[in-house]
């Protein structure tokens, strides 16, 4: 049998925390899920509490958190390899945001969503009150050996794969009735020996994965306005090099929304417009390329998509709040 998976992420508090391993019984009954073969974990924190469930699978790595806050908390993760999640949030809210403060996605309660992350750290806020959310991360090998019974999952992972994006995600849809049998399956599996409790393990969080595919294929053919701004930043993230990375208009012949109607919704919903989103990935990029290579100035501002090296200077000036040669000073 392969090695069990490590734990894909690191948490980071930016106050003082205290981390409690032997859980009392009063805290216990505050809790509303509970997996008993888990290895379980208690952070306090001046914000409140979160209670960390979590058990190590050879394909599947899965948590459980409660969060209980006196008021609101930024915090930070690391990622430690790239790894893809199928993440649930179960009760309550939470949005993300890269170490930058790049809006990455928001979300509330009783919805799921795939996302895949690179190395790297993020930003996650809760705002006061109880969340409830839970992960199932996998190794990206095993979904990849696997895309014929997921075909939904294939452009996803071969364009994030080919991008220099951190994250990548596909669209948020409805926990349903199937997917919570799953949980309750999941959690109330009885260890009676190593093999019933691997099996039943595979057996649920596949189901999860598999109950999250029908729903892609399924609203593949109903796409909501928000759908189309996730299609239109995964094209803008393997195509912000392009000259004419702009142009939407190849997207539009397959999108059912008017080119107005949609830079509207995706300047809403990512908090960039068109244009600024793909000079932030621009500019990221070349940031990048100034750091790891030896590329001229004028070199990374054409391979990074920009007319000109001296837009490309501005640009980074305007992110960076110095010139790019800077960059590789302080390398």
């Amino acid at each position: 049998m392969d090695k069990k998976m490590p734990r894909p992420i690191e948490l980071r508090f930016q106050s003082p925390h205290r981390i409690i391993s032997r859980i009392s019984e009063a805290f216990l009954k505050k809790v509303r899920y509970k997996i008993n073969y888990s290895a379980r974990e208690l952070i306090r924190i001046k914000e409140g509490s979160i209670y960390s469930q979590r058990y190590s699978h050879y394909l599947f790595y899965i948590e459980l958190f409660e969060v209980r806050l006196k008021k609101e908390l930024n915090m930070s993760y690391l990622v430690k390899n790239p790894a893809l999640f199928l993440f649930f949030m179960l009760h309550g809210n939470v949005s993300f945001t890269t170490a930058d403060g790049t809006p990455i996605t928001e979300t509330k309660g009783r919805i799921c969503y795939p996302s895949y992350n690179k190395k790297g750290e993020f930003v996650v806020h809760f705002p006061k009150g109880v969340h409830r959310l839970f992960y199932i991360s996998t190794r990206p090998g095993w979904l990849k050996n696997h895309l014929d019974a997921y075909p939904r999952f294939r452009e996803f992972i071969t364009t994030f794969e080919q991008n220099t994006n951190l994250y990548g995600h596909l669209p948020q849809y409805p926990i349903t009735k199937e997917m919570r049998k799953f949980f309750r399956e999941l959690y109330k599996i009885v260890p009676t020996s190593a093999r019933n409790l691997e099996v039943g393990i595979t057996d649920s969080c596949m189901g999860l994965f598999e109950e999250y595919h029908q729903m892609l294929a399924s609203f593949g053919n109903m796409q909501s306005l928000q759908d189309a701004v996730i299609q239109v930043r995964n094209h803008l993230d393997a195509n912000f090099t392009r000259r004419d990375a702009d142009d939407l208009s190849e997207l539009l012949k397959i999108l059912s929304f008017s080119e107005r109607t949609l830079r509207h919704a995706f300047l809403t919903e990512v908090k960039y417009s068109v244009h600024d989103y793909i000079e932030h990935l621009r500019v990221n990029y070349g940031h990048e390329l100034l750091q790891k290579t030896k590329l001229s100035v004028h070199e990374i501002a054409l391979k990074t998509g920009f007319k000109h090296h001296n837009h490309f200077t501005i640009v980074y000036k305007k992110h960076f709040n110095r010139p790019p040669k800077s960059a590789r000073k302080h390398t």
